[in-house]
């Protein structure tokens, strides 16, 4: 070999290449070389903690959407039987038995229907019937009309206070539903009226409802003054 093809040799062994120079620069690189500094265990925990307060706050804060529709389901039973009630309420004793025309339903066969059809409606939603006295079958049950008659119902006293005391089980057995209970079929044979208990409790409130309007409509023909 030639003296000047050594040289050139040596010159090109000795100088470092592009590739291994920049992998000596990585390692001395902060930035690639060294990781980033790992949080303090109690910067970690705070971290942690925060995550599970937020999962908590959503799964106890928002109900779902069934419970919501429930919650809705329920607060319109309420409203439209404060309703019925307010209507009920709101005439005199002395026309306990008064009509229009005959048409009409009267306030003392209301208050028994009412007293029947809420008892009825908390079967069809908890299982149990409340209690309610076996005469408010045939005087107040389906297809029963009512009549001029006072002797045929029990004292006013006691019709209302059996027409509160099935609205308290109504409202008992609808707001014992869980979340489970609400797409279940009705109890009982409603002939196919209601379809699931959430549907009992939407059907008692338009119930009310009907009923209600009926001795708004009674209250007008006997010159009441309107509530509404």
């Amino acid at each position: 070999m030639s003296k000047k093809a050594a040289s050139k040799r040596r010159t090109i062994a000795g100088k470092p290449s592009k590739r291994a120079g920049a992998r000596v620069s990585a390692k001395k690189s902060p930035r690639a070389g060294v990781s980033k500094k790992a949080p303090s265990k109690k910067a970690a925990s705070k971290g942690r903690g925060a995550r599970v307060g937020a999962s908590r706050g959503t799964a106890q804060g928002v109900a779902s959407p069934s419970r919501q529709v429930a919650n809705q389901a329920i607060a319109f039973l309420r409203f439209a039987a404060a309703s019925s009630d307010a209507q009920l309420g709101a005439v005199p004793d002395a026309h306990a038995l008064a009509q229009l025309h005959g048409a009409d339903n009267h306030v003392a066969w209301t208050l028994g229907h009412q007293a029947l059809s809420r008892a009825w409606f908390a079967l069809s939603i908890s299982g149990t019937m409340p209690p309610i006295p076996e005469s408010y079958h045939s005087l107040f049950g389906m297809k029963s009309k009512p009549s001029a008659d006072p002797g045929m119902y029990p004292a006013l006293d006691e019709l209302r206070a059996s027409y509160r005391a099935s609205l308290d089980a109504l409202l008992a057995a609808a707001e014992g539903l869980t979340d489970a209970d609400l797409g279940k079929p009705a109890h009982g044979d409603s002939g196919g009226w209601l379809t699931t208990r959430l549907d009992a409790v939407l059907k008692a409130a338009w119930h009310e409802g009907w009923h209600g309007g009926q001795i708004a409509t009674l209250r007008r023909g006997l010159g009441l003054p309107a509530l509404m």
